[in-house]
């Protein structure tokens, strides 16, 4: 069996920059057991598999341990990838069809893909003082506002945080995750924030950190968080009114530009760079 990939790098200004992502061309007949096996092949964050290839495209996504209901770097970077290999018409807009919903992505004039957010619902707050200890921060490292933590498939605690040197010195551990689980629920990450970006034109810097086999791993631009984000902004009155710029991976070497727009509903944008191209051989 043999299967078509390409290799994408999404949120990216640059090549090797972003997060990564794997899109396979597969058939039907290939299996859930097969698509993870694949999925921890490739060893990115997530794994796309594109079941059909014209018109409403069915999409499944695998990190190297799990299937995910939703994701938004895959999102983008999929669309990006069909897009391509129907000659990249500008106003084409693609549905992704996921197990859980389906999502709409539209390239703008640039050829930027955006998605537009499923709802983002906030689930709950929690201590500043309590999760300021687990993440080894003291409390004035933190603003004054509400942690709260917010569902759109994942779940994700929004923690802000004073300034660059506070984001970077969170230390979570896996039992800081554990401890947000049970706050909020299972599949509960950590998205720590700052409006003390890295760049002067971006609004904030951010970090995503998720438990991965009894390990804590960064992630470089989760967009599935940065919708949560941009629900957030707007429920709380903070829309610049224009484009939202967030800064995320730069302190793992992946750094990241997630474009949001605090519509109703929001949409999550950003750059993707097209890497790689190869055929996976299963026999």
């Amino acid at each position: 069996m043999e299967m078509p990939y390409e290799i994408v790098d999404v949120f990216a200004e640059l090549p090797l920059e972003g997060n990564q992502l794997a899109v396979v061309f597969a058939p039907a007949t290939l299996s859930a057991l097969q698509m993870q096996a694949i999925a921890r092949e490739m060893n990115f964050s997530e794994t796309t598999f594109v079941i059909h290839s014209t018109g409403s495209e069915q999409v499944r996504i695998f990190t190297p341990a799990s299937e995910l209901p939703f994701a938004g770097h895959p999102v983008l970077g999929t669309a990006s990838v069909l897009r391509a290999r129907r000659g990249g018409v500008p106003a084409t807009d693609i549905d992704i069809n996921l197990s859980s919903r389906s999502v709409r992505v539209n390239f703008d004039a640039r050829g930027v893909p955006w998605f537009v957010s499923p709802p983002a619902r906030q689930i709950g707050t929690c201590d500043r003082e309590q999760i300021a200890q687990h993440l080894q921060l003291a409390v004035d490292q933190l603003t004054f506002d509400a942690v709260t933590a917010w569902d759109i498939g994942p779940r994700f605690a929004l923690v802000e945080v004073a300034d660059l040197p506070a984001l970077r010195a969170i230390n979570a551990t896996p039992s800081t995750l554990n401890w947000l689980a049970s706050q909020f629920g299972a599949n509960t990450f950590l998205f720590a924030f700052t409006t003390d970006a890295y760049g002067p034109d971006a609004h904030y810097a951010a970090r995503m950190l998720f438990p991965v086999n009894g390990a804590i791993r960064e992630d470089p631009a989760t967009g599935s968080a940065n919708a949560c984000f941009a629900a957030y902004l707007k429920a709380n009155g903070r829309d610049p009114g224009d484009v939202v710029i967030v800064e995320q991976g730069f302190d793992i070497d992946r750094p990241s530009r997630i474009f949001l727009r605090l519509g109703d509903p929001p949409q999550i944008g950003g750059r993707v760079q097209h890497i790689a191209k190869g055929v996976l051989r299963l026999s």
